[in-house]
């Protein structure tokens, strides 16, 4: 998931309102995974841990394809 925003109050209050929906459904927010990409540095604590912040971040590439996945027909 990749949440956007245009400043970093905005950005806390979001990630805050998805770890409450994940939660509510059973999910959980492995905070250790999840990085912020911003041009200041200011820190965003979530459950008293710290997000970490980097200066650049490549998504991870799926090995399937849209439409060429495996079938197990």
């Amino acid at each position: 998931i990749v949440v956007i925003s245009e400043n970093m109050d905005e950005l806390k209050n979001m990630i805050e309102e998805l770890q409450e929906a994940s939660s509510q459904i059973g999910l959980e927010m492995n905070i250790s995974k999840t990085k912020v990409l911003s041009q200041t540095e200011r820190d965003i604590i979530v459950d008293h841990k710290k997000i970490e912040a980097v200066e650049q971040y490549n998504l991870p590439r799926s090995q399937n394809k849209a439409g060429k996945g495996k079938s197990n027909s």
